[in-house]
């Protein structure tokens, strides 16, 4: 008995170290596959870094430059608004001068009334 449980106790230990060793042998392979050995995978890497960076580079230029534009847009705007609002106030100020425009508030009250006619004055 003693033998028996001997051989199937190292029995197991030899498919566990199996199992190891091909998962080991299955991960190195698929290294290799790519082609590159690590060295060159690390250059490779380090390359594809550097493009990387390059373009993140480009792309905050490019999005500093379009937060300007869209500043630009905003000031003039802002000043066409001005222009607009000015522009507005003054036709309303003239349309009240002129009369085309109904104003509330206190203001002056002309009254012109004809002086008394003489009977004398008309005949004259």
């Amino acid at each position: 008995m003693k033998g028996i449980k001997g051989q199937l106790a190292v029995g197991i230990v030899c498919v566990v170290l199996g199992l190891v060793l091909a998962l080991q042998f299955r991960s190195v392979q698929e290294n290799l596959l790519d082609g590159i050995a690590p060295a060159q995978k690390a250059s490779q890497l380090a390359s594809e870094l550097k493009k990387v960076r390059e373009e993140r580079q480009q792309l905050l230029t490019e999005i500093t430059s379009l937060e300007a534009k869209i500043r630009e847009i905003e000031e003039s705007e802002s000043k066409e608004d001005v222009l607009v609002k000015n522009l507005s106030d003054e036709l309303e100020k003239y349309e009240i001068i002129a009369g085309l425009k109904s104003v509330k508030g206190q203001g002056v009250v002309v009254v012109i009334d004809d002086p008394p006619q003489d009977s004398e004055m008309i005949m004259n």
